[in-house]
């Protein structure tokens, strides 16, 4: 089991015992991820999207980041995803998506997905914050973006659709799509910064076209992240106060 702490590392244990994990990469751990066809294969990155890749199964590591324009903005949290189609392609976001084989080298396959540079001149804000891939195919991607904005491709990144309409104009948690269906896919929303509590979850079921309010009887706090179950009626959401 792998997982990032803030100031403390990305770490493991080999056992999945209680005192034996030992910290794999310095500074804040954010995503690990953990190729399910080749466990060789194991990515790890700290703050503001520093990438690393393994292929000896997470004993060694090297720069992942290839390709990544040093121009781009990268959130904190920089968002890095596995296709859950083909657990070789990858995606990691900026202000633009890329694409890659393993991390080898990048290749940008987005324009500009959020609202542009903050007035601040911050290189940190206007970025994404969430990706989520089609279980179907390479060619379904939602992504979203901390100043509000979820954009979706149904051809692998030719063609780009806002379908932020009929949502909160609130940082994206999170996205989540049906393994049955690339036409329904969930978002979840923070509006932390603005003082908004309400537990923002909605619902599509054509593409983004609409949205429905799934919040239901979740407290008043932000939601961080939903799990879909791949193979049940089934969400996890994660709020600062429980899992639901």
């Amino acid at each position: 089991m792998y997982g990032g702490t803030q100031d403390n590392n990305t770490i493991r244990t080999l056992t999945g015992g209680a005192n034996d994990w030992n910290a794999i990469i310095g500074g804040d751990g954010f995503h690990v991820l953990v190729d399910p066809n080749d466990n060789d294969f194991v990515y790890g990155e700290s703050q503001f999207g520093n990438l690393r890749r393994s292929v000896d199964g997470g004993f060694s590591f090297q720069n992942g980041t290839n390709g990544i324009s040093g121009g781009d903005r990268n959130n904190w949290n920089t968002p890095v995803a596995l296709s859950p189609f083909n657990s070789e392609i990858m995606y990691y976001g900026t202000n633009r998506l890329y694409t890659s084989n393993r991390a080898v080298n990048w290749s940008v396959i987005s324009p500009d997905l959020t609202d542009g540079q903050h007035p601040s001149g911050s290189g940190s804000y206007g970025t994404l914050t969430s990706i989520a891939s089609s279980y179907q195919n390479t060619n379904t991607i939602y992504v979203g973006s901390d100043d509000g904005n979820v954009s979706v491709t149904f051809d692998g990144g030719t063609n780009w659709e806002n379908i932020s309409d009929g949502l909160p104009k609130r940082y994206i948690t999170s996205l989540a799509v049906s393994s049955d269906d690339d036409q329904i896919a969930y978002v979840t929303l923070s509006g932390y910064t603005t003082l908004d509590y309400t537990p923002h979850v909605f619902k599509t079921t054509d593409g983004g076209q609409n949205w429905t309010d799934i919040s239901g009887n979740l407290p008043s706090i932000p939601v961080n992240d939903l799990i879909l179950h791949p193979t049940e009626n089934l969400l996890f959401a994660a709020t600062d106060l429980n899992v639901w």
